[in-house]
């Protein structure tokens, strides 16, 4: 059988570095000057099933990526 086994989440950096990059998008900004976060979790989602390392633990990860919307102050 071919192809890659996927068993684990992307580590924590991996997520926040896409979550700051998502967070500093113009296109995740409203004009009023909000963040968008639906856009912002599906650029995370999309960008690291790019990468090879989708997010296999959903409940991990909304934890994780409140807990960087508090720790980045939005």
């Amino acid at each position: 059988m071919r192809g890659k086994i996927i068993n684990s989440n992307p580590s924590e950096k991996v997520i926040e570095d896409a979550f700051l990059k998502a967070i500093h998008s113009p296109e995740n900004i409203e004009p009023d000057g909000r963040i968008n976060f639906n856009f912002v979790d599906a650029d995370i989602w999309i960008g690291l099933s790019e990468k090879g390392t989708p997010i296999v633990d959903e409940v991990s990860y909304y934890c994780l990526f409140n807990d960087l919307a508090d720790k980045h102050g939005v």
